[in-house]
């Protein structure tokens, strides 16, 4: 054999294990790929629709007999706010009665989308949440989880009160009052109403809108 030959030789065993590496990394590298790809697609797939609201009554809140004179509804600062891609009603200034949040929540009939509520505190927990209404529905309460409340009284009870006045919403619509505040004789948490629209159907998200204020817990 000659020395061109033996050097020829060398060169092909050399290239042999270095083409087995680079075969290796491509395989991990489509392994790596593939593995996270069924992990997204393991979560896509795991997204649970939320439920529809239970309590769900057909109509708007002015339409009960005990409130149509609109006294209640001034009191909770029921109001109409624009979202720009859909309308919402609810409280301004919502109590607690019976471990529920008085809210009036109302998904006006000429939505085109789902409506929910989830109700947070300043930590970010959350107290409460309603199930999605459909257009031309309304929901007059939200059960809460009482210990969650009662957890944030305390926190609430070493830092500032919720100032009185109700709350302004702002948006590009413009922004809008709702609720006059509360007695300085009763206890308030402060929370934050998170509005989410969904789409029919397909539950794609349309749109959320937060809005701060206070639940109002009467002292016994």
């Amino acid at each position: 054999m000659t020395e061109t030959e033996n050097t020829q030789n060398q060169q092909k065993s050399l290239l042999l294990p270095a083409l087995a590496a680079v075969c290796l990394l491509a395989l991990a590298a489509m392994a790596y790929v593939l593995f996270f790809a069924g992990q997204r697609g393991k979560e896509k797939a795991e997204f649970t629709p939320p439920p529809f609201e239970q309590s769900a009554v057909k109509g708007t809140p002015e339409e009960e007999p005990d409130l149509s004179d609109g006294d209640r509804l001034g009191t909770l600062g029921y109001g109409h706010l624009d979202a720009v891609e859909y309308q919402v009603s609810v409280c301004g200034a919502p109590v607690i009665e019976n471990d529920k949040a008085i809210l009036y929540l109302t998904n006006p009939e000429e939505n085109q989308v789902w409506l929910k509520v989830r109700i947070l505190d300043e930590r970010g927990e959350i107290l409460g949440e309603s199930g999605l209404l459909r257009p031309g529905e309304y929901v007059k309460a939200v059960d809460l989880d009482m210990e969650a409340v009662k957890a944030a009284l305390k926190a609430a009870a070493s830092g500032e009160n919720f100032a009185s006045g109700g709350y302004r919403e702002t948006s590009e619509a413009g922004s809008v009052d709702l609720g006059q505040g509360v007695s300085s004789t009763e206890q308030r948490v402060s929370v934050t109403l998170r509005l989410m629209a969904y789409e029919p159907e397909t539950y794609h998200s349309a749109g959320a809108v937060s809005l701060a204020t206070a639940l109002t817990v009467s002292e016994p």
